[in-house]
């Protein structure tokens, strides 16, 4: 299949905010569709608060691989959505998608474009622990009925250590005006034209862990913390940039098809890790840091953490 990139400037209609024109090391950007105003203004409240540049753009559509409700028009891809943006703001983007907000100033990513880094992400690989957790209903008083969003247990994990390869959450993406990012673009935006029905999050790892394209030889790429790509189960994590919901966990996307010699990922290149922030077992209290442990369908008092733990902010 010959894939065309950039595929030609998609209906961008600049809503909120504007491309710099001055010293701004980059600006944040994002797309959204007019289902998407609430949390758009959720967003803006919060860029407003810190001052940061930003130029946030209304799309008729977004690429199916970006929602399963989406159509199948390679315009409106992340990727050429992201090159395009670069083109005109002709500096470093932060991609953001726009049910994010920002809780501090995301110092980090000022230090990543002065060091020259022209690509990061959150790739759980490289973490240090990606245990997730989620609220779970507990009656603690019969009388008032379960109780919402206090008490957590583990939900999943990715039990491999590999920096080399990525398995991304997309949510907070930096991007450089170099042409090894602009290869990567590509090399991420044929994969998903090349898999239709595929999640863009697992296209891009395809394209990164198969070395697809001459990226390779001069990217310089780096991983975000989970603080700045916080996703709603990362209780033990002060959020800077913050996914306050828990992402969509349905079935309507298609997996890609592993191969022997091209994979979305290659497990055996990996370490396993076995290092979880505290036993899988338990029931985290996160109003008083206690945990539990059920035994005959009761909560057994089983110890109290020292971490503090942030939970899911509207």
């Amino acid at each position: 299949m010959n894939v065309i990139f950039p595929v030609p400037e998609p209906n961008l209609q600049l809503r909120y905010g504007a491309l710099p024109e001055g010293e701004e090391a980059y600006v944040i950007i994002g797309m959204f569709t007019a289902s998407h105003c609430a949390t758009v203004e959720r967003l803006l409240t919060s860029l407003d608060q810190f001052s940061l540049p930003y130029a946030l753009y209304e799309v008729p559509s977004v690429h199916r691989s970006i929602s399963p409700k989406g159509l199948p028009d390679l315009s409106y891809t992340k990727a050429n959505f992201i090159w395009h943006v670069l083109q005109q703001a002709r500096r470093p983007v932060l991609y953001l998608d726009v049910d994010t907000v920002i809780r501090k100033p995301p110092v980090y990513i000022e230090e990543l474009v002065a060091a020259g880094r022209d690509f990061a992400i959150l790739n759980w690989l490289a973490l240090d622990s990606n245990d997730a957790f989620i609220p779970i209903s507990v009656t603690t008083d019969a009388s008032a009925g379960p109780t919402l969003n206090r008490f957590y247990r583990f939900s999943h994990s990715i039990d491999i250590y590999d920096p080399g390869q990525i398995i991304c959450s997309g949510a907070a993406q930096l991007w450089g005006t170099t042409p090894a990012a602009a290869d990567l673009l590509k090399a991420w935006h044929t994969t998903v034209a090349t898999h239709p029905g595929v999640a863009d999050d697992q296209c891009l790892d395809f394209a990164f862990n198969n070395r697809l394209g001459d990226w390779p030889k001069t990217l310089r790429p780096t991983w975000l913390p989970k603080s700045y790509a916080r996703y709603a189960w990362w209780i033990f994590d002060e959020p800077v940039i913050d996914h306050p919901d828990f992402p969509y966990s349905g079935n309507d996307w298609l997996e890609i098809i592993d191969q022997p010699e091209a994979r979305r990922f290659f497990p055996g290149k990996a370490s396993p890790r076995s290092n979880p922030p505290i036993s899988r077992d338990l029931i985290i209290d996160s109003e008083s840091g206690q945990v539990f442990r059920v035994e005959n369908q009761s909560l057994v008092w089983a110890g109290q953490l020292s971490s503090r733990i942030w939970r899911a902010q509207p």
